[in-house]
């Protein structure tokens, strides 16, 4: 069997890192795996068990950041040459950068995870487009997790359109399915009707829109609550908004939770609310649990998996009723955020107040998700990679 490396800073929290933890488990069949980390962290994702960790230290200053840097390629590229690395993986840009540089007699493969014109804002996110662009076409092969991002790449950040496809992100449904039977006992929401949502509390997750619509649904169900799983630099602010639109009573931030699933499972409506994503790794698991979708058309990935027909040009003024789940307003190209919070919470009525929508949805939810299971995106991965 051939050796291939993972390379990604952490196992734990992000999105991306589950992607490559269930890969490391996925790619098995095919390849002895090496999952190389920087650093290793507290509540990793299942994974293989080969890891060799950088044991990275943070340096301080553009010297101290510099030296950083290139002790990572020179660690990196002894490992591809100890352990005689076949192919190396890498997901997120600063380890695809190390990976093109660290490069040996292996081939080379990154794997783009956001839309990334959605990003570039500011003087780090020119420097981010320069790197791409000089750097990613120097790989053997980009993956983007879905086709509006290898759009954007092609478009945008230069790369070729010959080096560059589309793989999905794979998920283990049978440990979803399972994690889904837990019940919840840390929080008092097993005998209320909630809605939830799974992500960090950043800007770019549009949380703070979702507590403005939600505010709209509450004046119409009165019972209805809502769940937010996650950690992030505006829990207090988010706190406070539900404070100051007097619903906090009715918001549980139930914080980091190593199994979402519990309470997607139980939930009534899971609500997508980002502003930006690569591919909506919650909203997909979501789908796996049956729950139905309300999601922003935000750039990428909701409404390819939404629709059976993408269409990249679509403009969603208002609430749809797709194929595979409800699709409101983008937020950021939207002309009046007041209407898509109005929109999203109008949708979000429509689906609690009716059952046999609701019911609807949940099966389409289920069906849709299992297209995405670890062992049919594997095939597609090692399919590719035995083309190199």
């Amino acid at each position: 069997m051939k050796n291939l490396a993972i390379l990604i800073p952490t196992l734990s929290i992000g999105g991306a890192e589950r992607v490559a933890a269930n890969l490391s488990i996925g790619l098995s069949r095919y390849y002895n795996i090496f999952i190389i980390v920087y650093n290793r962290t507290e509540n990793e994702y299942a994974h293989n068990d080969n890891i060799i960790c950088l044991e990275s230290k943070f340096y301080k200053g553009v010297l101290g950041k510099a030296y950083g840097f290139f002790k990572k390629i020179f660690q990196i590229r002894k490992i591809k040459k100890e352990y005689n690395i076949d192919i190396s993986l890498s997901l997120l840009d600063m380890p695809s950068i190390l990976n093109i540089l660290s490069r040996y007699r292996d081939k080379v493969i990154v794997s783009v995870r956001n839309y990334k014109s959605r990003e570039v804002n500011g003087i780090t996110g020119k420097i981010d487009k320069m790197m791409i662009s000089t750097f990613y076409n120097k790989a053997d092969l980009v993956i983007a997790c879905s086709e509006l991002i290898k759009e954007d790449m092609i478009e945008n950040f230069n790369v070729k359109r010959e080096k560059i496809i589309t793989i999905y992100n794979p998920y283990n449904i049978e440990d979803i399915k399972e994690k889904c039977k837990e019940e919840i006992s840390d929080y008092d929401v097993n005998n209320k009707k909630f809605i939830v949502n799974v992500g960090r509390l950043t800007n770019q997750k549009g949380q703070d829109h979702l507590l403005r619509a939600f505010k709209i649904v509450k004046q119409s169900i009165a019972d209805i609550n809502l769940v937010i799983v996650g950690v992030g630099e505006l829990e207090e602010s988010l706190k406070k908004l539900a404070i100051d639109l007097g619903i906090f009573d009715s918001v549980f931030f139930v914080g980091f939770e190593k199994n979402p699933f519990k309470f997607i499972d139980k939930s009534e409506v899971y609500v997508l609310s980002s502003l930006f994503e690569g591919f909506p790794n919650t909203m997909l698991e979501a789908m796996i649990c049956g729950a139905p979708i309300v999601s922003t058309d935000c750039k990428s990935g909701p409404r390819e998996i939404l629709c059976d027909i993408y269409d990249k040009n679509k403009v969603y003024n208002k609430f749809t009723e797709a194929d595979y789940g409800i699709i409101t307003p983008d937020f950021v190209e939207s002309n009046n955020i007041e209407s898509g919070e109005k929109e999203l919470a109008e949708a979000i009525i429509l689906l609690l107040k009716n059952d046999e929508l609701k019911k609807h949805y949940s099966k389409k939810s289920k069906s849709r998700g299992d297209e995405f299971s670890l062992s049919s995106i594997s095939d597609k991965y090692y399919s590719e990679l035995e083309k190199l």
